[in-house]
């Protein structure tokens, strides 16, 4: 159109694309531990491979692990934008991630004899409610108070460092102090390379316990006979 005999061109704007992220490989030396072969009690995904985010900014180290916990059917989220790791981790599905480490990596199986009734897991995420039942029956994750689970509440960083020393160690360490019942589950998580300032008893995110589970994962050696529970 024309202002004052001057051709004005209006050129309409363009949406602004953004180029999709192509899927992240790691080298498997990277990301598995080499002490536990691929298919002794768990086949992995083959050429597990996730998607990077555009807007949430990770580390190196949180993708190598989000490929492992994608690869043994911890999570079913390849894109970092659908795990959503800065949200706080629910008891429900931290059942999840530590059932099927439990079975898929450190091949252990559960007690089916063992019997839980939880009266408040009704409404819970009815892909999640199974791994409820087996991370009692594997010996990881038991009541609050007898009958209740409290699958929406989160699990606080104590907690979630707490089964991981447990998983090592296959017993459980002292917790006579009741003010700070994990210390010694700090010490020897510290130790271990896992934590380095201390898992206290706020919530725990998503990113952090996947950090945490990939360190208690990859450097250590771990004994995969079966155990007796009623000892741990």
């Amino acid at each position: 159109w024309w202002w004052w005999g001057t051709p004005i061109w209006v050129t309409p704007s363009q949406p602004v694309v953004e180029e999709p992220k192509k899927p992240i490989v790691f080298d498997n030396s990277n990301i598995y531990n080499t002490s536990i072969s691929d298919g002794y009690c768990y086949k992995r995904k083959s050429n597990a491979s996730i998607i990077d985010s555009l807007k949430i900014k990770t580390t190196e180290e949180f993708k190598k692990w989000l490929t492992f916990l994608y690869a043994y059917d911890m999570t079913m989220f390849r894109s970092i934008d659908d795990y959503d790791p800065n949200r706080e981790l629910t008891r429900e599905e931290a059942a999840k991630i530590f059932s099927n480490f439990a079975m898929n990596v450190l091949c252990r199986k559960p007690n089916k004899n063992l019997k839980i009734t939880y009266n408040d897991v009704e409404e819970s995420d009815p892909t999640l409610k199974n791994y409820i039942t087996l991370a009692y029956q594997l010996w990881l994750m038991k009541w609050w108070v007898e009958g209740q689970f409290r699958p929406f509440d989160t699990i606080t960083k104590a907690e979630f460092n707490a089964v991981l020393v447990r998983m090592i160690l296959k017993s459980y360490l002292p917790e006579d102090n009741t003010d700070k019942w994990y210390s010694e589950y700090n010490e020897v998580s510290s130790e271990l390379g896992i934590i380095k300032y201390g898992a206290w008893e706020n919530g725990v995110l998503r990113n952090e316990s996947a950090i945490m589970l990939f360190r208690a994962y990859k450097e250590q050696k771990f004994d995969l006979r079966m155990i007796d529970y009623e000892t741990y």
